[in-house]
């Protein structure tokens, strides 16, 4: 999407050179993202505001407020507009423990019930965590009346901060006013658990008895819960110095985000600042509890201009020495590094930092951005926290009853006449019509996940150029797509074709499996190449099983799946089954090969890079070009398509799914899907299940 005089974007990343994800939205008149936050869930609120109708929204006259609401991989949730006929311009947002929303700005005109006062009146408007609007208040004076910074106590209560030309007054349950004879703006406020509110901001007065240094000075003024004034701090240099943002941590101290804009600066401080006449250095101070300040530290400029910051709980390891920005959130026209850090004394770990940029300080024109980004190399949430022993690398741990109901349900056997037709199964002893799940373990493999989840996002970066380029993309659906929303964790099959799948296993492999994971040569003379093959059908997998009878040599196995855990080997036959999270990305969609087993047997394409079949073709229209990442052989024949499908209006190119090159042959009963790399499947769980 273009935006012609501005656009709402997110740019989220995990240092200054690594982007997870951006997200860009906007119309073609002037929007404008001047604040967000993150929710205890890792979604993403933006405030800002638009001149047209944004996501479909209507637009009521001028510039509307607009709230915008993404998860924590930059998918959008909803879009809340809101305005009057004349300028309505959010400035700050921010959200209480149970996800409800509150934006807080200035408005032109009357946007509930409450009457407007004149010029810029003060709004308030909370939203709940789905978007819909809870309440609206507006107040003011004749004058210019502007709130810049909210926040969400723990006691339910807003408290908003800005900035009057009158004397405010008003159905609120307090408000404290204070300034000097000349000019003052609170930007950000905080609140601890007992009530005491901080407020920052800049004076070109001496605030409460302070001084000035000669311009604008940074502010930070704290007030108890009945609004007794406890300390008034003021510090500046002879340019313009502002706070920005504050977060008061959890041992009561006072956190500070701000910038300066000098020719040479110094601040009072023990760091001396540096910056030219165009250059914002922002810069994050901590303020004891009684108002004193500890440290100051400036990890980063922008030739832009800072409008506004917020900075989160830091953690500092006092272990280094180096500096480390560990999370940072940018919004805004243009791209503004603004974070926090630490000298000498410390490394700042898990830290989150965001930054708005004044577009007439600023402007640049933007860019289409292509959806991108990073999935998350983190291990999944519903693993443990346990730690893994150094001398293994892996453990398993048995499944918990809902997690077993799920798996039950993805080890449905719809045809028992497919029972023992395989090579293995054929020479098994004795008559059976199901399969019965026995009981399940989740395999935890610090190594084998960290590859796992790292060639994750090297298909991801394939599947955004597969967007960008001529080839269709249409979707495929596994036999187990509904049994797969039943598991736990997030799968990310829109994204790069994340699916838990089946692989059917004999006993003898298991412990190398868990201590290496898979291996792609291991099927070398297998009918589609050298691939890990998985499948979506229990009866499919059954035929390449053999039985786990309790013989000698594979004591070590049951050991550490039976007796580790209080239990021991059932006195019957178990089989094993993996249930997998196979990346199939972009798939290569056959129904047969010809009889080299090289090429498509209708088309004539060639599906294998090399007569060695340990990789696919070439994706077409990719530059750099890249391998298809499975392989899908469908029963059955149909209409043949031997060239790329072009884009339809049902198969748009930015469709979340796979590309498919469509071929036509004949292959028996069930699908063979194979991943031709091992780190792109991950033994999540083994089952073992018996033949009844």
């Amino acid at each position: 999407m273009g935006c012609f005089a501005g656009c709402f974007w997110l740019c989220l990343a995990v240092n200054a050179q690594h982007v997870l994800w951006t997200f860009q939205i906007g119309t073609s008149d002037t929007d404008i993202c001047h604040d967000a936050h993150i929710d205890s869930y890792d979604n993403f609120v933006l405030t800002g505001h638009t001149g047209g109708e944004l996501g479909g929204n209507t637009n009521a006259g001028s510039w509307d407020m607009a709230v915008i609401k993404l998860d924590s991989h930059g998918l959008l949730q909803w879009i809340f507009q809101s305005g009057t006929s004349k300028d309505d311009v959010p400035e700050s947002v921010g959200i209480d423990d149970a996800g409800n929303i509150a934006v807080v700005g200035r408005t032109e005109g009357q946007l509930g019930t409450d009457p407007y006062a004149g010029s810029h009146d003060i709004f308030v408007v909370k939203l709940d965590s789905a978007g819909s609007r809870l309440w609206t208040y507006q107040g003011g004076t004749s004058g210019s009346d502007i709130a810049f910074a909210v926040v969400m106590t723990a006691l339910g209560d807003v408290v908003t901060a800005g900035q009057t030309y009158g004397g405010l007054d008003g159905s609120r349950l307090w408000t404290y006013q204070a300034g000097t004879s000349n000019f003052e703006s609170a930007l950000g406020v905080d609140a601890d658990a007992a009530g005491d509110i901080v407020v920052v901001g800049y004076t070109s007065g001496g605030l409460n008895g302070n001084s000035n240094s000669g311009n604008d000075d940074m502010f930070v003024l704290k007030l108890d819960s009945s609004l007794s004034q406890q300390w008034t701090y003021q510090t500046g240099t002879s340019g313009e110095d502002r706070a920005l943002a504050v977060r008061i941590d959890s041992s009561g101290d006072v956190v500070v985000v701000g910038s300066t804009v000098t020719a040479t600066a110094t601040l009072t401080t023990s760091t001396s600042l540096s910056a030219t006449l165009t250059t914002v250095t922002t810069t994050r101070s901590t303020v004891t509890a009684t108002g004193t300040l500890t440290t100051t530290s400036a990890p980063a400029t922008t030739d832009g201009g800072a409008t506004a910051a917020a900075v989160e709980e830091l953690v500092a390891d006092t272990s280094a020495s180096s500096i480390d920005i560990g999370f940072v959130v940018l919004i805004g026209i243009v791209s503004l590094m603004v974070g926090v850090g630490a000298g000498a004394w410390g490394v700042l770990r898990n830290a989150r930092a965001r930054a708005a940029v004044a577009p007439e300080r600023g402007l640049k024109p933007c860019v289409v951005q292509v959806a991108a980004g990073k999935l998350p190399i983190s291990q999944p949430q519903h693993w443990s926290d346990e730690l893994i022993p150094l001398d293994q690398g892996w453990k398993l741990y048995p499944v918990d009853d809902a997690t077993l109901k799920a798996i039950k349900g993805m080890f449905t056997v719809k045809s028992s006449k497919e029972l023992g037709r395989g090579r293995d199964a054929t020479s098994y002893d004795r008559a059976y019509s199901t399969l019965a799940v026995h009981c399940a373990w989740r395999m935890q493999h610090d190594g084998c996940w960290t590859k796992y989840a790292a060639e994750r996002n090297n298909v991801l970066w394939h599947m955004n150029q597969i967007r960008r380029g001529p080839i269709a993309l249409q979707p495929w659906t596994s036999r187990l797509e509904d049994a797969n929303l039943a598991m736990p964790g997030t799968l990310y099959t829109e994204e790069v074709g994340e699916r838990y799948l089946l692989h059917g296993t004999n006993p003898e492999p298991l412990l190398e499996v868990f201590h290496q994971g898979f291996a792609e040569n291991a099927s070398l003379k297998g009918p589609f190449g050298a691939g890990i093959y998985l499948a979506e059908d229990p009866e499919k997998i059954d035929q390449h099983t053999r039985p786990d009878a309790r013989t000698s040599g594979l004591e070590d196995l049951h050991s550490r799946l039976y007796r580790a855990f209080g239990n021991r080997h059932p006195d019957e036959d178990m089989f094993y089954c993996f249930i997998v999270r196979a990346c199939c990305g972009a798939c290569f969609q056959t129904e047969g090969l010809d009889k080299e087993g090289l090429r498509d047997k209708t088309t004539g394409r060639s599906v294998f890079l090399t007569p060695e079949r340990r990789e696919l073709s070439r994706v077409p229209g990719t530059s750099p070009s890249f391998s298809y990442h499975t392989l899908l052989v469908n029963p059955g024949t149909g209409t043949s398509h031997s060239a790329p499908l072009p884009a339809t209006p049902h198969s748009p190119r930015h469709s979340p799914l796979r590309a498919v090159a469509r071929v036509v042959a004949r292959v028996a009963r069930f699908r063979e899907i194979v991943v031709f790399a091992g780190d792109r499947v991950y033994p999540e769980y083994l089952v073992a299940y018996r033949r009844v």
